[in-house]
């Protein structure tokens, strides 16, 4: 029963997020602000004009301390790789829009399952960009909370937190200075019936070096 209250619990902050960390809010200050308000509202746009060039991010999903699953989101002037653990999809350039390529287990190869896509379909599997939605429905409610270092780079910390009906729960968002991309997303929930944590961080990103897997 705990363990289905707290994937219940989690489906719905899940569900919150996809639909409420990209693009929303209207016209904020960008990033690097000193007041204790949320510095990255617009937080999509923020990305799109700081986050050029080729890049290759990295997250681990944790769930209750343990290790699920590394995310990995790469672009360079090729194409797009969005990686699950040891396997994914790549999405090829081929004129004005995308081929798509899987390894089904002899490397990635072109897949006739697929119909070319645009870039902005392309984007919208980059699920980075989905993880800063909060910026929405959280940023007036969230306060600034010092700065922490993720896979080396300089973030802005921010928290929001409440407590009440037998329940607490606390949310870490940190935000990487230079680019406005959401590095770390966690939450620690506490109630009579349990408790659990969750959470997406970088443990990787690259602006230099980088380069898709090898596909035919």
């Amino acid at each position: 029963m705990k363990r289905k209250l707290l994937a219940l619990a989690f489906a719905l902050v899940l569900a919150l997020s996809l639909v409420a960390c990209g693009g929303g809010g209207g016209g904020g200050n960008g990033g690097g602000g000193s007041s204790d308000k949320f510095d990255y509202d617009n937080g999509g746009a923020y990305v799109a004009s700081h986050l050029t060039g080729n890049y290759s991010i990295t997250y681990r999903y944790t769930y209750d301390g343990d290790d699920y699953l590394d995310v990995t989101f790469t672009k360079t002037s090729a194409g797009y790789f969005y990686g699950l653990n040891d396997s994914g999809f790549l999405y090829i350039k081929n004129g004005d829009k995308f081929d798509t390529y899987w390894d089904l287990g002899d490397g990635f190869e072109k897949s006739d399952f697929f119909d070319p896509i645009t870039e902005n379909e392309v984007m919208e599997k980059m699920l980075f960009f989905n993880w800063m939605w909060y910026y929405d429905d959280y940023s007036s409610d969230m306060k600034k909370d010092g700065t922490q270092t993720i896979a080396g780079r300089n973030c802005d910390k921010y928290t929001y937190q409440i407590a009440g009906w037998g329940v607490a729960y606390k949310q870490v968002v940190c935000i990487d200075k230079q680019t406005g991309v959401c590095l770390k997303w966690a939450f620690d929930m506490a109630s009579v019936q349990g408790s659990g944590s969750f959470s997406f961080e970088c443990t990787e990103f690259k602006t230099s070096g980088v380069t898709l897997p090898a596909y035919n």
